[in-house]
């Protein structure tokens, strides 16, 4: 999943999730950068449905989501490898 405001672009990878009083904790999977939680309360998820069930663009999502994931699956690589996940970092080249 990637965040994107203007004070940061943050890609979001979820690693657990849990009750945590009336909300659902997501949070994303060790070492996958900064530690994050997402804190998602039940108004929120009923907003989130009736946003997406009266859109057009939400519709056309939900109906053609099993080909975007056939898609994205297809495009994956297999296991990138360290320079694919962090661009610009090298190891052990210190000039």
């Amino acid at each position: 999943m990637k965040v994107v405001s203007t004070l940061a672009d943050l890609d979001f990878d979820i690693g657990s999730a849990e009750r945590a009083g009336n909300a659902l904790k997501i949070s994303n999977r060790t070492g996958s950068g900064i530690p994050t939680s997402v804190y998602v309360r039940p108004q929120d998820v009923l907003r989130l449905v009736a946003v997406v069930l009266s859109s057009t663009g939400g519709l056309a999502f939900i109906l053609g989501f099993p080909v975007f994931w056939w898609r994205a699956r297809k495009d994956k690589p297999a296991r990138p490898g360290a320079q694919e996940r962090m661009p610009g970092a090298s190891m052990n080249k210190p000039w």
